[in-house]
């Protein structure tokens, strides 16, 4: 087999020599690339079993999942029972260490961590050995934490793909579908637009060093000492008495999971009301969504937030020219918020159409290919069917030989019957003729005796008399 040669390796190499590089348009195009590799081999109703960045490689036009060596169908139970556990620890679900059998939502957690690689440049726990005690951490609820502010939108994508129940976690679909529409859509005022350009001016405002934005607050490959005893590439992993997965409460406390202790929570622009477990996470995510971090934006801009203390308190306390003016300020200021959220609502209902089109395209491909599966179903029966009549047919050739043959042999057998009839008929005529001519020779003899008979017995008589 020939594979187009990925001059870039794999992408881990790939980031540690590139990361710097990268904004987050690149960095969402290369998982979207990934999303796009998972989805087709969960089209095919096959599990890849081993998705680490090891085994991603990387071209200068695109990202490509390889190493299919462990890959089986979806629906091969026996095949996706842990006989054995092969591959990298940081990237294997809980419940695959804990022995359950493989199954599509196990590479959806693979993807979760990829996600997390791409997007802080470290390896996953890169800081702790890949041992027993890190496979017990895992099945606690321990996940790998962004040292930067993230986007929530993306952070959330995060947390689905690695909660510890599979059912909850986003399909390959799902997932391809999300970041083609954040890459197709990246330089329009979305929602996530926003969140990267509030994360990014945290990022600068807490960060000592003159980097890029999505670097700040990161250790680059080489710059991170990872410990000897984490192991990045698939071995045979082996523990046994692991607790039941679950998830980390601490893990979802925090809407954006910023580690940092440089960034306060109210300057990050957390709500109070914060979600406690996995459970209220989810509950309140339409609302995390909808939530935009609170942070001081230039005056020049003609969004920004011009009402500070000072100017309440001078409005407050004075009616002066300035007050109105900035009264009058204000309520430009407003007006293009609100012209602004007009806009981001018919650009979300742009999205959101697109989306419901992807969707219909979905829809139609699924509908296709599964006209294409009854298709193909229907051209081997059909294939099966004429082989049996070529079978048939075959046969019956063979006994029309047959009987053909027969044919022959049975006029064979009436030709010699024929001829053996006539030499009979000929036998028999000489017979008759022989007989007759017998008969009448045996008559002339009779005739014969008498007269001699006769003659005899004159001469008898005459003898008497003399």
């Amino acid at each position: 087999m020939v594979l187009d040669y990925a001059e870039k390796g794999n992408l881990r190499n790939y980031l540690s020599t590139d990361y710097n590089k990268l904004d987050w348009n690149a960095i969402l195009r290369i998982l979207l690339d990934v999303a796009s590799g998972l989805d087709l081999i969960h089209e095919k109703e096959l599990i890849h079993r081993d998705l680490h960045v090891g085994n991603i490689l990387m071209s200068s036009d695109y990202a490509m999942i390889t190493d299919f060596g462990l890959c089986k169908p979806a629906d091969n139970v026996s095949e996706n029972k842990k006989n054995h556990i092969y591959g990298v620890l940081p990237y294997i679900a809980p419940e695959i260490l804990r022995g359950q059998n493989y199954t599509k939502a196990a590479d959806i957690y693979s993807f979760g961590i990829i996600m997390y690689e791409a997007i802080s440049g470290l390896p996953p726990y890169h800081d702790l050995s890949n041992d027993e005690n890190l496979a017990i951490k895992i099945c606690q609820g321990l996940r790998p934490r962004f040292k930067i502010k993230v986007p929530q939108l993306i952070v959330h994508l995060v947390k689905k793909c690695l909660d510890e129940n599979p059912s909850n976690r986003p399909t390959s679909e799902e997932i391809k579908n999300i970041l083609y529409i954040w890459c197709h859509d990246f330089n329009n005022q979305t929602e996530l637009k926003k969140q990267i350009e509030e994360a990014e001016e945290i990022n600068y405002k807490y960060s000592a060093e003159s980097i890029s934005p999505i670097n700040l607050g990161l250790l680059s490959y080489k710059s991170n000492k990872t410990r000897s005893e984490a192991i990045y590439t698939s071995r045979l992993i082996n523990f046994n008495k692991l607790p039941e997965p679950k998830n980390s409460d601490d893990y979802y406390e925090h809407y954006d999971n910023i580690v940092s202790e440089k960034i306060s929570d109210s300057q990050l622009g957390m709500v109070r009301d914060r979600p406690k477990t996995s459970n209220d996470y989810y509950k309140q995510n339409n609302i995390i969504m909808s939530q935009k971090f609170s942070v001081k934006y230039d005056h020049s801009k003609p969004n920004s937030i011009l009402l500070k203390s000072s100017i309440i308190k001078k409005i407050i306390d004075h009616e002066t020219e300035e007050v109105v003016q900035v009264q009058v300020t204000d309520k430009v200021a407003k007006i293009q918020r609100k012209s602004t959220i007009i806009k981001n609502n018919q650009q979300d209902e742009s999205v959101k159409t697109l989306s419901n089109q992807l969707k219909d395209n979905d829809d139609t491909t699924n509908k296709l290919k599964q006209n294409e599966k009854k298709i193909e179903v229907l051209r081997n029966k059909l294939d099966e069917e004429t082989k049996k009549y070529q079978d048939s047919l075959e046969k019956i050739t063979a006994l029309n030989n047959q009987i053909k043959n027969r044919d022959d042999d049975i006029n064979k057998l009436l030709q010699r019957t024929v001829s053996l009839e006539g030499k009979l008929n000929e036998e028999i005529m000489k017979y008759e003729a022989s007989q007759d001519k017998f008969i009448s020779q045996f008559k002339d003899r009779d005739v014969f005796i008498d007269l001699l008979q006769k003659e005899l017995n004159e001469k008898t008589g005459k003898c008497q008399v003399s």
